[in-house]
Formats: structure tokens, sequence, C-alpha cells
């Protein structure tokens, strides 16, 4: 009996020594069994996240900067050239071109000055250096406006009416006259005056005297009414008559 007691005694010593050898061991296989899961774990995280940063990269890479499809990426603003800036062209006008006014002129507007409607006078007369002028006033007495442009007529006559000179037609002269080459228009409203200048000289060239005009007989322009003023001034050559004055 206490043989197999002894026995029994040693057998449970071996089953706990095996038991307890078995257990550490494993222990240490699921330990290293949860370490190869968490590696395993670890390396397949690491490589979706790797797969995650290359697809993100990928895509900005391959990103059209104005995500259009078929739209060549512009270049950047460091490198851009510069666009010099185009002439402007000109609006084209809405209103029609300028063109020179065709208003009727004066003598369109109204009539020319006649006899029946003028008062014809001497006004102020100069004398200078053997030469003699006067002036010859035409004034509108009628009741509508008239108009009057260019030479009056004007001869010189002696006492008796006979004709001594016709006076010769020009701008200007010694005593006066008229600037220019165009006569002037004179419009006359009822009232209203305008004149000519009439010159000579008093003498001959040798100093000589000569018989000298007494009378003008006078023809407004555009007209053929005479009339006769009395011009004792000695004047008995050259007679000239310069333009209406306007």
């Amino acid at each position: 009996m206490p043989d197999s007691d002894f026995d029994r005694r040693l057998a449970a010593l071996a089953d706990l020594a095996g038991r307890a050898a078995v257990m550490p061991m494993a222990d240490e296989i699921r330990r290293r069994a949860r370490r190869r899961t968490v590696q395993r774990r670890t390396a397949a995280g690491a490589f979706v996240v790797a797969l995650l940063v290359g697809g993100v990269f990928a895509g900005r890479q391959l990103k059209a900067p104005d995500e259009s499809v078929g739209v060549t990426p512009s270049l950047s603003t460091a490198t851009q050239p510069e666009a010099s800036p185009l002439p402007s062209a000109p609006l084209p006008s809405s209103s029609p071109p300028v063109t020179p006014s065709t208003s009727p002129s004066h003598t369109s507007a109204t009539a020319a000055c006649k006899k029946a409607s003028l008062s014809v006078m001497l006004g102020v007369g100069d004398a200078g250096v053997g030469h003699r002028s006067v002036q010859v006033v035409f004034r509108n007495i009628g009741t509508a406006p008239c108009h009057m442009r260019g030479y009056p007529g004007v001869d010189g006559m002696a006492a008796d009416g006979t004709t001594i000179a016709h006076a010769t037609r020009t701008m200007t002269g010694y005593m006066g006259g008229i600037s220019g080459t165009v006569s002037p228009t004179a419009t006359l409203r009822p009232g209203q005056s305008t004149y000519a200048m009439v010159e000579g000289t008093a003498s001959t060239p040798d100093g000589s005297s000569c018989a000298g005009i007494k009378q003008l007989l006078i023809i407004a322009p555009d007209d053929t009414v005479p009339t006769k003023l009395p011009w004792d001034s000695g004047v008995c050559m050259n007679l000239e008559v310069h333009p209406i004055t306007g």
C-alpha cells in the first residue's frame, strides 16, 4: 500500500510538472499569435493609407486647373507674357457729316434797293494833297428791307449838264475805299443807310487848272433811275467810285 500511494503521488507530481511546462508554452504561442495579428493589421493599415495618399497625390497631379475636360492648363502669371493692348477703333458716329451751309444770302432774302424806296444824298467830304472825296449816302425810305451790293454808277458833269468824266470803279483809292477783293452786301431795313465813296483830283499833273465838276449823276447798284446832286469841289480829273461799304 505504501508503495502504491507513493507511486500515485509521484504520478500526480509528474502530471503537475508537465502541465506547468505546457502552460507557459501555450501562453507564449498565444502572445506570438497576437503580435503577428497586430503586425499584419498594422501593415495592412499602412498599405491602405499609402494607397489613399498616393491616389490623392496622383489626382492632384492629373487634375486641370480649371477642372474642365480637354482644357490646357494656363501658364503661371510669372511666365505668361503680358498682352499688349490693342488700339481701340473709333466708334462710328451716328450723326451725319457736317456740310457747308446752304442758307440763302441777303440777296435772295430781300429785294434790291431801287430809286422808289431810296433817298440819295451827299454826305461827309474830305480833301488832301490835291485830292477830294465825298460820301454818297443811300437811305432806305421804304417799308420793307432791301439790299445793295457793288458799285453805284457815277458821272461827273459840268454846270450845264455836260458829262465831263465817268467814274472809274476801284476797290480803294488815295482817300479811302474797301480793303480786300470782295464787295460787301448791305441789307437796309427801313430807315437804315449805307454809302459809297467818290474821289478825284482838283488839278492836272502839271499843276494847271481844269474845268471842275459841278454835279454828280448817281445811279444805285441794280437800278437804272439816276439822281443828280450838286458837287462843286474843284475835282476835274481821275474821278473814281468805290463799292458800297456794307
